[in-house]
């Protein structure tokens, strides 16, 4: 199943080949109201979907990616765990943090979350002179953990 955040913030349903797109406001406000009520609507998210695969919502409408904003958009908090110690390095430089020993604990961190972008926005980054700490990063919706 696809689901995306439009950019007017509109919840919608988007077909296997990524071409059209259903309103799904109707069944949740945002996917994040879809998220957190998934057991009593997944099964009605689930047949729009069904039903725009096979041609049968008369609200769909073509799907353009570059429409799409982040899933969720304005999510609380994220957080961040890493395993590399090259990246610990460059946030203990970043925050003067003391160096720690990454075999043993692990880089996790706490994170604001008011500049998500969509996947096809262009990413502002300051000059490469400023040390950035550029990467790519995706995020695992989990149930109750």
């Amino acid at each position: 199943m696809k689901l995306a955040t439009l950019r007017d913030g509109r919840f919608v349903v988007v077909s296997r080949d990524l071409t059209l797109a259903a309103p799904a406001t109707d069944i949740a406000v945002s996917l994040l109201d879809a998220l957190r009520n998934w057991n009593a609507l997944a099964g009605a998210i689930g047949r729009r979907y069904e039903s725009l695969n096979d041609g049968r919502v008369a609200e769909a409408f073509p799907f353009e990616p570059s429409q799409a904003s982040a899933p969720l958009p304005n999510p609380r908090q994220w957080l961040d765990a890493s395993a590399f110690e090259n990246h610990g390095r460059l946030m203990e430089r970043a925050f003067a943090l003391p160096a720690a020993d990454y075999t043993i604990n692990p880089l996790i961190y706490q994170g604001n979350a008011d500049d998500f972008i969509g996947p096809q926005d262009d990413v502002l980054a300051p000059s490469e002179a400023d040390n950035m700490d550029f990467e790519g990063e995706l995020g695992v919706v989990l149930d109750e953990t």
